[in-house]
């Protein structure tokens, strides 16, 4: 929706960030069965998807008021993010964590000078780096260069 209808989204931004960051909490609880689980994991994708969608939907609009509300944003979004990489059992495809990377470097990348602090208060940053030696996935190096530039420049490396 955020790409499709782009400057005209700043309207919905706060409720969708709000309904988002619920679902995000629904997430981190641990599911009571299979079933419940599956949903879970779908849920989480899709949130993750509706980040990279509304961060690049923003970045595509002139700076403005509605980007100064993602800035906002950016601090909640890699907090759930930190929090999903340090669930104790997290169930992940190969497109997910390619996703979780996609989106970490997509914010630090854009709101990186805003947010410094925060990344360096949270584990993902070292838990992605780590990461990198252990998944093999479409675009991994890539993906890989990326991200070193992207912790480099905002000094989390």
């Amino acid at each position: 929706m955020c790409l499709a209808i782009e400057e005209d989204f700043s309207t919905y931004l706060d409720e969708t960030m709000n309904c988002l960051f619920i679902a995000c909490q629904q997430t981190l609880n641990p599911p009571q069965n299979l079933e419940s689980e599956e949903s879970i994991v779908k849920l989480r994708d899709s949130i993750i998807d509706a980040f990279i969608s509304i961060v690049h939907g923003i970045q595509g609009m002139v700076v403005g008021p509605t980007d100064k509300k993602l800035q906002g944003y950016a601090k909640s979004i890699l907090q759930y993010i930190d929090a999903l990489l340090n669930l104790p059992k997290l169930n992940v495809n190969d497109e997910f964590v390619k996703s979780i990377y996609e989106l970490f470097i997509d914010v630090s990348d854009y709101f990186g000078d805003y947010i410094q602090g925060s990344m360096r208060e949270i584990s993902a940053p070292r838990i992605l780096r780590e990461g990198l030696n252990n998944f093999r996935f479409p675009g991994i190096d890539s993906v890989r260069d990326r991200f070193l530039y992207s912790m480099t420049k905002v000094g989390c490396m």
